[in-house]
């Protein structure tokens, strides 16, 4: 069985990226589900997921890597990276560690690190409440996925393609 520990830190590969959903009528958002592989075997329950708006090009931009113990259909969300979210920055809970800003930027890291606690060997309560920055400035989808790839340990970032965004729409 595979920790959440061994999911954070080893090396993972997407074996298949299943590309980009078709926007939901409502909220004109686009995702993806993708499992991970880990040591050449594919980890089920263990996903990296996308979602963005296709109405706001080149922002508003989610990676996650969560786990479900199948059949569940609960998830434990272990990392997650926003990019230029439209709602703005993240307000870090009062709890947080010392040197943890009260708030960061519309683009920011939920390590695994920060929301971890090894002494109980869970996630902290709350969809991972603690973020930082990313420590760079990431200019466009490419250098997010870069980013990602690095933060998440995911040899092989790049497979995933840019949302199919429309460029020059008045909202």
């Amino acid at each position: 069985m595979v920790t959440f520990q061994d999911i954070a830190t080893s090396e993972k590969v997407i074996p298949h990226f299943p590309g980009w959903s078709k926007p939901e009528r409502e909220s004109e958002h686009s995702y993806f589900e993708a499992p991970l592989d880990i040591g050449g075997v594919t980890e089920p329950g263990i996903i990296l997921a996308g979602n963005c708006s296709l109405a706001h090009p080149d922002k508003h931009v989610t990676f996650e890597i969560y786990a479900r113990k199948l059949p569940a259909k609960r998830r434990v969300p272990l990392m997650r990276v926003d990019w230029r979210r439209i709602s703005g920055g993240h307000s870090n809970v009062r709890d947080r560690p010392a040197g943890l800003p009260s708030r960061v930027s519309d683009t920011h890291h939920h390590s695994f690190a920060l929301n971890f606690n090894p002494n109980t060997g869970r996630m902290r309560r709350g969809n991972l409440p603690l973020a930082e920055e990313c420590g760079e400035t990431l200019e466009d989808f490419e250098a997010l996925c870069v980013y990602v790839g690095r933060a998440f340990r995911i040899k092989n970032m790049n497979i995933v393609s840019r949302p199919d965004w429309e460029y020059g729409r008045l909202l």
